[in-house]
């Protein structure tokens, strides 16, 4: 055993990681722009702004509505002869957007207010927790509105951040599901590969090279069909349709067989953990363990 054999097969296994963590990235970002994950999410606290009842209306004010996303219309609105692309919600707001449309649509801008004005203007809006939070810091004695503008825009700004967590949260949920997913559909067993990539230099090598010409390139790119086409490349043998072949004799005891199935979950669960980290961590293991030999990513003009 020679630890640079050691690094090599990491290296293999890295790869493999990275390549599958790509292919679930993908997906993901298509599931969640499909559905507008991120919009239903930002939806949910703004109800915390504008009510319930009102939020469909704060929404479509100017400061906000600028910010929505704009995509392609339907999952083949590339291909039309005229170009089709629509407004999706909106995921994300600067707050201080936040901020100057819910004082607009609070009817608080254009003049100074008495702290009686700001009051009855307050009673007046739909029922949120904004409202409450603005009329309780009117009764502190906070009437001047570049004040209640900097209170408010602190708690928006807390808002957004807990907004942003949420929606990791679910996106994080899809990533778990589609690495499990992805792993049992392959069928790629983490010690099958490791046993392989130790056993063939040919399969470390090449290995080695894809690995190389992906931190060239600074990463794969956006498509799955070249990176499954990689997959290829190293010649690894995984996928259901290769397991008879790792299958103990027909002999063998149960003890044996129940050992080979022990160590095929093992297996397929040490993948769907490590493809679940995300190409990005397994990208960076990749740079630190060909170090200086790697080939720097050319630099464009």
């Amino acid at each position: 055993m020679s630890f640079s054999q050691v690094v090599e097969v990491a290296v293999g296994l890295v790869l493999v990681y990275y390549i599958l963590g790509q292919i679930v990235s993908i997906i993901t970002k298509v599931i969640l722009e499909t559905f507008e994950t991120r919009g239903k999410v930002l939806e949910k606290y703004l109800v915390q702004i504008a009510g319930e009842k009102q939020v469909g209306d704060f929404v479509k004010m100017p400061q906000i509505e600028s910010q929505a996303p704009v995509r392609y219309k339907g999952l083949m609105g590339f291909l039309a002869p005229a170009l089709q692309v629509e407004a999706q919600k909106v995921e994300r707001i600067p707050v201080a957007n936040l901020v100057d449309a819910f004082f607009d649509f609070a009817g608080l801008m254009g003049k100074e207010f008495t702290a009686l004005e700001l009051l009855a203007l307050i009673e007046n809006m739909p029922d949120s927790e904004a409202k409450t939070r603005l009329a309780a810091l009117v009764k502190k004695g906070i009437t001047d509105l570049n004040q209640l503008r900097s209170r408010v825009g602190m708690w928006f700004t807390g808002l957004m951040e807990q907004a942003g967590a949420t929606f990791r949260a679910y996106a994080r949920r899809v990533v778990i599901l589609l690495s499990i997913f992805i792993t049992l559909l392959l069928g790629v067993d983490s010690i099958d590969l490791a046993v392989q990539l130790w056993d063939n230099a040919d399969m470390r090598m090449v290995a080695a090279a894809r690995a190389d010409q992906y931190l060239a390139e600074n990463g794969a790119g956006s498509e799955i069909a070249p990176l499954l086409k990689d997959l290829e490349t190293l010649n690894l043998k995984f996928g259901w349709w290769a397991v008879p072949g790792t299958f103990p004799a027909q002999e063998a005891s149960g003890q044996v067989w129940a050992a080979w199935v022990l160590k095929k979950l093992l297996g397929l669960v040490l993948t769907a953990t490590a493809v679940s980290q995300g190409s990005s961590f397994w990208y960076d293991i990749l740079k630190r363990l060909r170090g200086d030999d790697a080939p720097q990513p050319a630099e464009t003009a």
